[in-house]
């Protein structure tokens, strides 16, 4: 009885409520798949992410992103989705029966824990933590933000931007050398399908570095210090594929380098959002900033942002995963 009760207690000690956003968009396969690794391991997610390149707010109704519940899927997966909607579904098919979309965000019909905004990634965390989840989910606090995995090395500054926008709480972003923007559910290499396991059964470069990844994320989240809020970037070099020094397998340990990061190149951009209910939905009616004008990288703060320091390259280099920890302690 007495390990029973320590056994519940280690777990609930280190089962979070997790917010993943990131840099790219909201169908993109690393943030998909580490949302559902996370989940199977006890973890609390929510996934919030950019369905827009935009700039600009959220806050017009005229430009309706949405094509129908399933707009984000394959034609040959909305045609089945549709047609599941008129027929008795199979146990294992689950479809809310009322789901969020508007033209300003929206659940996604297969997972209504997975939300887009039509605006940029950094204004999407934000709506994310102002709006969707105090309104759609008020029993539910971050205890930590993930910003990523993100596809290469070119949204650094936007990535940097995103993680000081994030306060009071543990913030984590992640960076791949690799950038393949391929679509969750592209049946080349992944399996539609509920299951972790089964998601990521076939053999491909994709599955095998979303795997590895997704491991190395979970050592590090078990690793950080829970007395203080934490700030990191983690960053992971090539694997596995043709032009990678680096190669990985299930034999294989992986080996991380921690820096000390002081870098503050991005500003901090704070919005504020002005809402109104119509019933059961939330608008968006207005958007202040402590900041004149929205987010612009400039050419200059690109070229500087896709630069890696000195000590991080030496790590990637020699196939380590290199946390930049700028602000508390990661035990690894």
């Amino acid at each position: 009885m007495r390990l029973l009760v320590a056994f519940c207690l280690l777990a609930s000690v280190h089962s979070l409520n997790i917010l993943i956003s990131n840099a790219d968009h909201w169908v993109a396969k690393n943030p998909r798949y580490l949302k559902s690794y996370l989940t199977k391991k006890g973890h609390t997610v929510k996934l919030i992410s950019s369905i827009s390149d935009s700039d600009s707010m959220p806050l017009s109704s005229e430009n309706t992103p949405t094509d129908g519940p399933f707009h984000h899927l394959l034609p040959v997966h909305q045609s089945y989705y549709k047609h599941l909607l008129n027929l008795k579904r199979p146990k294992h098919v689950v479809i809310p029966d009322k789901v969020v979309q508007t033209s300003q965000f929206g659940q996604d019909p297969l997972d209504s824990d997975s939300w887009y905004v039509n605006s940029s990634p950094l204004n999407a965390l934000q709506v994310g933590l102002q709006v969707i989840l105090p309104n759609y989910y008020p029993d539910f606090e971050p205890d930590l933000v993930i910003i990523g995995p993100n596809e290469g090395w070119e949204n650094q500054y936007l990535v940097e931007s995103m993680m000081k926008s994030v306060e009071g709480v543990s913030v984590l972003a992640v960076s791949t050398e690799d950038a393949h923007d391929v679509y969750y559910l592209d049946e080349r290499y992944f399996h539609v399908s509920d299951s972790y396991h089964r998601q990521l059964k076939k053999h491909n470069v994709f599955t095998k570095n979303i795997k590895s990844i997704n491991k190395s994320i979970g050592k590090i989240i078990n690793a950080m210090d829970g007395s203080e809020a934490v700030s990191a970037h983690v960053k992971f070099p090539s694997y596995n594929h043709h032009d990678s020094q680096c190669v990985t397998s299930h034999k294989s340990e992986t080996k991380f380098k921690q820096v000390h990061s002081t870098r503050v190149d991005a500003p901090k951009y704070k919005l504020n959002f002005k809402t109104e209910r119509d019933g059961n939905v939330v608008k968006i009616v207005g958007a202040d900033t402590a900041r004149d004008g929205f987010f612009k990288e400039t050419h200059a703060q690109k070229l500087l942002s896709e630069s890696v320091s000195e000590e991080t390259l030496k790590g990637l280099m020699k196939c380590k995963v290199v946390l930049e920890v700028h602000h508390g302690k990661i035990n690894l």
